[in-house]
């Protein structure tokens, strides 16, 4: 073919063809670019957080509220004054008494048939000196308020639980003036403190391994499976006590909250001694010397230690104890493991429980040197001790001799009453056994205590 018939297929080069132009050297909007898509970044990411932070903090409010009437009910049942004697004011078997001898001394000198009785027929017309002289019987003493009334048991208090146990404690307050919101007191309190310890637990945790404990790399590893434990054992329960004692104020806002009345009275006005937890922290803290006797009082500082840290180094030491003492994994002998950890959480709550019920005791109690009734005082919806102790030692000693916990009146029922509530600790153990056993859950995640 000549050469001449292929430029018929060449395309021509026309004006319009493409064309190239240089690259430029600078982008005038690629630094405002950078810096807006990294504050969109942050912006995502911290809305982010702050919605994961809110469904946090609904769920544990949620999760607080369906166990806050136990909670109610045994910490009602704890601080609950219940004398064996029944001797004291508004008690109505003193009253009851003294009335039934007043009968009796009438009826008798009504009764003609008596050959001792000055108005019978016989002895009418005898002289005074002749008169036989009949013993004189001893007049109990009758309680009366300082107005010198006879001192009746308020109508407003919850009625005196001398049997049973938290779910009659539950019963007993929907029942009376408290109403059934009265189950669910302080539970925006309650929450605020459980979420509190939950963040604080942490980096207490972080801040004293740091400076406690060396970097390596079986920091990760659980306590019980660390060569050497007891260091890294007692920075934990050093953090869990640092965080209760922290959070005490808080704690007792708590009881106060659960122990107050919230009835009104015939006048109207309500018995509330707080309307929130702002509210108690401020009053307390003018009626009862200042912010920092939330803290330091021996009353309430010695127990949140002794409880804590007691607590805290039983429920840690489960697992050391089962698998090195008593030899039993979980791997090899799951059943076995979850029927010790049940043994250990009952051994665990009964020597704690007494513990707590001091501390509820003590923490219901006003430190400041007015005793008479002024606003903002604590006003319970129970029984409470009319005498405050003056710590620990004596409020266990009290317990013990001058209470009960039922109607038997047995010289071990002042020694029970420091158990009170043990009932529902042990109910939850086993549910949560149970559940181990047949629905799948951890039983190497520990129990749950209410």
């Amino acid at each position: 073919m000549p050469k001449e018939s292929l430029r018929s297929t060449y395309i021509s080069n026309q004006p319009n063809g493409w064309t190239f132009s240089d690259i430029p050297t600078r982008f005038p909007n690629s630094s405002a670019n950078v810096v807006h898509s990294n504050s969109s970044s942050h912006i995502s990411e911290a809305s982010t957080t702050v919605k994961q932070l809110i469904a946090a903090s609904l769920l544990q409010f949620g999760a607080t509220s369906l166990s806050m009437p136990f909670e109610v009910g045994k910490v009602l049942l704890q601080v609950q004054y219940n004398p064996r004697l029944k001797i004291g004011p508004y008690y109505s078997s003193d009253l009851n008494a003294d009335q039934n001898d007043d009968d009796d001394d009438l009826d008798d000198l009504d009764d003609p048939s008596d050959p001792d009785d000055l108005n019978s027929h016989s002895n009418y017309f005898r002289f005074e000196e002749d008169a036989p002289k009949a013993p004189l019987k001893p007049k109990k003493h009758i309680p009366k308020d300082k107005d010198g009334y006879l001192a009746q048991r308020p109508s407003y208090l919850v009625p005196l639980q001398a049997d049973g146990g938290v779910w009659r404690m539950m019963r007993a307050v929907s029942k009376s003036h408290e109403g059934l919101s009265g189950l669910w007191k302080g539970t925006l309190t309650s929450s605020i403190f459980d979420i509190s310890f939950s963040t604080l637990q942490p980096l207490f945790l972080s801040a004293l391994s740091t400076i406690f404990l060396p970097s390596n790399t079986l920091s990760f590893l659980p306590i019980h499976q660390l060569p050497s434990p007891l260091k890294p054992l007692g920075v934990h329960v050093l953090a869990h006590t640092l965080t209760a004692v922290t959070l005490s104020p808080l704690d007792l806002v708590r009881t106060r909250m659960i122990v107050q009345s919230t009835s009104s009275t015939s006048a109207g006005t309500c018995r509330r001694a707080y309307s929130g937890p702002i509210d108690a922290l401020r009053k307390i803290a003018n009626r009862e010397g200042g912010w920092q006797v939330m803290w330091t009082h021996p009353n309430l500082l010695l127990p949140t230690i002794v409880e804590s840290s007691f607590k805290s180094l039983l429920q840690l030491c489960a697992p050391l104890v089962v698998e090195r003492l008593l030899g039993v994994s979980v791997d090899s002998r799951p059943a076995t493991y979850a029927v010790c950890e049940l043994l250990w959480s009952v051994a665990t709550m009964t020597l704690t429980l007494p513990l707590e019920t001091v501390r509820r005791r003590l923490q219901t109690q006003d430190r400041s040197l007015v005793r008479a009734q002024q606003p903002g005082q604590l006003t319970p919806c129970i029984d409470t001790r009319p005498s405050p102790a003056a710590g620990m030692v004596e409020c266990v000693y009290r317990i013990v001799t001058e209470e009960c916990s039922d109607s038997s009146g047995s010289r071990w029922s002042g020694f029970k009453s420091l158990f009170r509530g043990f009932g529902l600790g042990l109910s939850a153990s086993s549910m949560v056994f149970v559940l181990g056993m047949f629905g799948g859950v951890d039983v190497g995640e520990g129990w749950t205590e209410i």
